[in-house]
C-alpha cells in the first residue's frame, strides 16, 4: 500500500517537472513516469506534453 502512494507521488512530481521541461527532457521524464505507473495508460494530458506544439523554437 505504502508502495502504490510513494509511485503514484513520484509520477505526479516528474509529470508536474515535465511540465516546464524542454521537450527532450520532457520525453525522458514521462517515460521515467511509466516506470512508476506501468500499468496506467498514458493520459491525453502526458501526450500533449510530449508532442511539440506547432511553432515551438527547438
Amino acid at each position: 500500500m505504502l508502495d502504490e502512494e510513494f509511485n503514484r507521488q513520484r509520477a505526479k512530481v516528474l509529470r508536474d517537472l515535465a511540465e516546464q521541461a524542454d521537450p527532450f527532457i520532457r520525453r525522458r521524464l514521462l517515460h521515467l513516469v511509466e516506470r512508476y505507473e506501468p500499468n496506467r495508460r498514458p493520459a491525453r494530458d502526458d501526450q500533449q506534453l510530449v508532442r511539440p506544439q506547432k511553432g515551438a523554437d527547438r
